[in-house]
């Protein structure tokens, strides 16, 4: 539970970019676990954003703010400035945020 609290000490009702499918900012809330680190995401919306790196993800179409759950295992590396994993952006999602 330790390891949790420090979790939550750094990303609890934050603000964070999204990277994955898409390309989206967020706020991170209910951080919880047991065996595992759980955490709500919700879209905020932002001018330029979202970016939908490869089209069959697109989830323009649903209601907004898009919202979800994301989860992990202990295994992953986290910091006060880092979670879950690296990410790789190409130019050409980087320059449709406007």
């Amino acid at each position: 539970m330790e390891r949790i609290a420090q979790v939550r000490s750094w990303f609890e009702g934050r603000q964070a970019l999204y990277l994955e499918k898409d390309i989206l900012l967020v706020r991170v809330s209910n951080i919880r676990g047991g065996d595992y680190i759980e955490a709500d995401i919700e879209e905020i919306p932002t001018a330029g954003l979202p970016v939908f790196v490869l089209p069959v993800y697109d989830r323009s179409g649903q209601p907004r703010p898009l919202r979800w759950k994301i989860g992990t295992n202990f295994e992953t590396q986290f910091s006060p400035d880092y979670g879950r994993t690296t990410a790789a952006i190409s130019a050409a999602s980087l320059d449709k945020i406007s």
